[in-house]
C-alpha cells in the first residue's frame, strides 16, 4: 500500500468520528424541517420552500415519474388547500442512517391513493441547515396471509416444470419451504397462501393444480401486471 493511501485510510476513523452526528438530535433536527415545510406550505413561502430543498431535489414518485425542485414547489404552492404532512418517524421499521453531512431515512408510508410504499429521503447539511435532496417512495407488494402447510403436501410440489419455451423451473423443498429454481438466478421463495397457492417475493401468484390421480401436472404462474404464465411438470 503507497504511503499516501495507507496514511489516508488511517486517518478514516477520525475523519469519520469528526463529522459524526448524534442520531437523537438529528432526529429533533429533521422534524424541525418538516416543521418549518409545512409552516411554509401554508404561508406560500416560495423562498423558505428554496431553502429547505436542495437544488439539484428530486421525488421519484412510486407511480413513476420524477419531479425537480421547481416542479415540487409550485405544485405545492399551487394546491388550494394544505394540510400538515406529519412529521418523519424513526421508530422502527423506519431507519435512520448518518454519514457526516448526510442522512438517510428509511420509512414506510402510503401513496395518495393508499398505496403501501418504501420510502427514502436525503438529507444534505449544508450553509448552517439540512436540506432535503431526494425523496424516492416504490410500491410494496400485496401482503397475503400465510398458512402453515404439512411437510407432506409440500414434497407433492417438489419436481421439474417446463414453461413451453425451453424454460425449465425446479421447484424444490429447502429448509421447510418450497423454491423456485430457474438456471442462472438465485432460489425465490413460495410462501403458502393456501394449500394448492403460493406468493414470491415480487408479489407473483403460483397456483399448482392437480390431475384425476391427485398429483401435481402443472401450475399457473400470474404477475403483478396480469400476464399469466402455465408450466408443465416433466418428471
Amino acid at each position: 500500500m503507497k504511503p499516501i493511501v495507507r496514511l489516508l485510510w488511517l486517518l478514516m476513523p477520525l475523519v469519520t468520528l469528526a463529522g459524526e452526528r448524534d442520531r437523537a438530535q438529528v432526529g429533533e433536527e429533521l422534524t424541525a424541517w418538516a416543521q418549518a415545510r409545512n409552516l411554509a406550505w401554508r404561508d406560500r413561502d416560495r423562498a423558505g420552500l428554496e431553502r429547505l430543498y436542495a437544488e439539484e431535489f428530486a421525488f421519484i414518485h412510486a407511480f413513476g415519474y420524477r419531479d425537480d425542485r421547481t416542479t415540487q414547489i409550485n405544485e405545492m404552492l399551487a394546491m388550494g388547500t394544505v394540510s400538515d404532512l406529519p412529521p418523519p418517524s424513526f421508530a422502527p421499521p423506519n431507519e435512520l442512517y448518518l454519514y457526516g453531512d448526510v442522512a438517510v431515512h428509511r420509512f414506510v408510508g402510503y401513496t395518495a391513493r393508499g398505496t403501501a410504499t418504501f420510502g427514502t429521503a436525503i438529507y444534505v447539511h449544508r450553509d448552517g441547515r439540512w436540506r432535503m435532496a431526494l425523496q424516492q417512495h416504490t410500491e410494496r407488494a400485496p401482503e397475503h396471509p400465510a398458512v402453515q402447510l404439512d411437510p407432506a403436501v409440500l414434497e407433492t410440489y417438489l419436481g421439474r416444470y417446463d414453461r413451453g419455451d425451453g424454460t425449465i423451473t425446479v421447484i424444490a423443498l429447502e429448509n421447510g419451504a418450497l423454491v423456485a429454481r430457474h438456471a442462472g438466478f438465485p432460489g425465490r421463495l413460495l410462501t403458502p397462501a393456501s394449500d394448492t397457492t403460493f406468493y414470491d417475493k415480487l408479489g407473483s401468484e403460483w397456483t399448482f393444480h392437480r390431475g384425476p390421480d391427485a398429483r401435481v401436472t402443472h401450475y399457473r404462474l400470474r404477475f403483478r401486471d396480469g400476464r399469466e404464465a402455465q408450466s408443465t411438470r416433466v418428471d
